[in-house]
């Protein structure tokens, strides 16, 4: 283990017998200190730039295999303005794996919308108030006693564009469906 951390110092230290990053923690073994910096100055915004993405969304150790084209699909379709898609197959074909993946990929990125990219499991909902529930719960929304669809409705069509994601929605679909198209309809561009 000596050798070993020997050989990491050498490498992330400038005077390994002087170490900074990779400390001896006596009785304990050895411990990682990262080097904490001033933040650099605001750069100008281009295209490639990344963006700073609110989201609840994190990295998934499993990514899908054998879906880039289908990826690559959903990313063509949703391209342009503010839209409702669905995606439908039977159970287990990997619709939330690739709606995760798609979705995770654009945090970071600079098509990330400026609203945040967020994931919302409607799994345990059974009408349009818990799904309601469940969304603003997952946004991290507090009502201050609005219910929870008008508190949806006023923060999604006052809300800079999100990608909001809603799995298992087929629960309580025929009750959230007028209102989403709602929400769509009113959704900043």
């Amino acid at each position: 283990a000596d050798q070993t951390v020997k050989r990491l110092r050498k490498k992330l230290e400038q005077d390994p017998a002087r170490p900074r990053h990779l400390q001896t923690a006596h009785g304990i073994g050895y411990r990682f200190v990262p080097e904490l910096r001033e933040p650099t100055p605001e750069l100008p915004r281009s295209r490639t730039q990344l963006r700073v993405c609110p989201t609840n969304l994190h990295h998934s150790p499993r990514e899908p295999v054998g879906r880039s084209s289908a990826l690559e699909e959903l990313s063509e379709w949703l391209a342009g303005p503010p839209e409702l898609a669905t995606l439908t197959g039977t159970g287990g074909v990997g619709k939330t794996c690739i709606a995760r993946s798609w979705a995770r990929s654009l945090v970071g990125s600079a098509e990330a919308p400026v609203g945040g990219v967020w994931l919302c499991d409607l799994a345990g909902t059974k009408d349009i108030e818990s799904a309601a529930g469940h969304i603003a719960q997952d946004l991290d929304l507090e009502g201050g006693g609005a219910s929870p669809s008008e508190l949806l409705e006023a923060v999604l069509t006052a809300r800079s564009p999100m990608l909001l994601v809603l799995d298992n929605i087929e629960r309580v679909a025929g009750a959230l469906g007028p209102l989403l198209t709602a929400w769509t309809a009113a959704a900043p561009t």
